[in-house]
């Protein structure tokens, strides 16, 4: 994961690179690709926060556990938001 986001990045904002990792980047499509991609990647991890949140709430979350959810989700994404909302659901329920 780490060395897709590290390509990812010197794809997309890294100007001088080695002549042959160059003469890739511009098959692919040259750093307007790998920056459109990055961007993507980021909208879509926020969108999956403001989820998190949501559930966050309706879960009644204690403070400090609404930033652990916030981080988890935006760093790891899908995965991590799947557990937030087993914990919400879980917790409202018992709080009911």
């Amino acid at each position: 994961m780490v060395v897709g986001w590290t390509l990812l990045f010197i794809g997309a904002f890294v100007d001088e690179i080695p002549a042959s990792l160059e003469n890739i980047r511009q098959e692919l499509g040259g750093a307007v690709l790998f920056e459109r991609a990055a961007m993507g990647i980021v909208i879509l991890h926020g969108l999956e926060t403001l989820v998190a949140v949501g559930f966050a709430v309706y879960g009644r979350f204690p403070a400090v556990d609404y930033l652990v959810a916030i981080v988890y989700v935006m760093v790891f994404g899908i995965k991590s938001l799947g557990a937030t909302i087993n914990v919400a659901t879980r917790r409202r329920a018992l709080l009911a």
